[in-house]
């Protein structure tokens, strides 16, 4: 089992590293609620459900509310907020296949078990309530399950050397990062999340990150060894709670 202990010269050197992260976005200092209020001013257009099946967004930026009938949502290229459904959403950022011309999307599961696909940009992926799936994709992007047993993927199909921020809270669930690397990704703390209050052991060959304040485990970190792991790995206070719906 090892601890470790965060000091501030450490926390420091993280909070400089943020200029690999998103543009405009001290990650320690994090407001949710006040980028999605600028998304909205921002939107050029609104889309609502209205009875579709599937939604696909303009080449400006746009904000998406999906449905429960929905089975599809595409924010196509521009910087997107796109809200999910109380349902099991399919949800991307815009086409992969589309080199350059996706934005920085800001996407919103909701309830369910979603399925969320960042793709082009750096991106901002919430899961929400529910097992999810969140696959951030090119570029550097920020991914936080919310409640439930996530599956989070900072690159996804892409298999870039992105830095990505995986975000965990206390009582959340236990989440899965699938591709975590150590020295390029980094790990957000949230709420009154700190380094010391983790501990970490090694489980063929993965990394469980253990909460000793709630006594439960939190992530597990495949194919990451915990004593590569060091303070420089994670950033407290990386969020605020999560923001209201719609």
């Amino acid at each position: 089992m090892v601890t470790l202990t965060a000091t501030n010269d450490v926390l420091e050197g993280a909070a400089a590293q943020n200029e690999t992260a998103l543009p405009g976005v001290d990650l320690l200092t994090l407001d949710l609620s006040a980028k999605l209020d600028q998304y909205k001013q921002q939107a050029a257009t609104t889309l609502n459900a209205d009875g579709a099946k599937t939604i696909i967004g303009t080449s400006n930026s746009d904000v998406i509310y999906s449905d429960t009938g929905v089975r599809f949502v595409n924010g196509d290229a521009g910087s997107d907020l796109i809200y999910g459904s109380d349902g099991d959403d399919y949800i991307e950022g815009d086409f992969s296949g589309d080199q350059g011309q996706g934005g920085n999307d800001i996407v919103l599961g909701g309830n369910g078990k979603d399925y969320i696909r960042g793709n082009q940009g750096q991106d901002i992926l919430f899961g929400d309530a529910g097992d999810d799936m969140l696959m951030g994709g090119l570029d550097s992007d920020i991914l936080w399950g919310g409640q439930g047993n996530d599956r989070l993927a900072g690159d996804g199909y892409f298999q870039t050397q992105s830095s990505d921020v995986f975000i965990l809270a206390r009582n959340s669930g236990k989440d899965t990062i699938v591709d975590f690397q150590v020295g390029v990704d980094r790990i957000g703390l949230s709420g009154d999340l700190a380094v010391e209050h983790l501990e970490f052991s090694q489980a063929s060959g993965d990394t469980v990150v253990r909460d000793r304040i709630s006594d439960s485990d939190i992530a597990v970190l495949k194919r990451v060894s915990a004593d590569d792991l060091g303070p420089e790995s994670f950033i407290e206070s990386a969020s605020d709670p999560a923001p209201e719906p719609g």
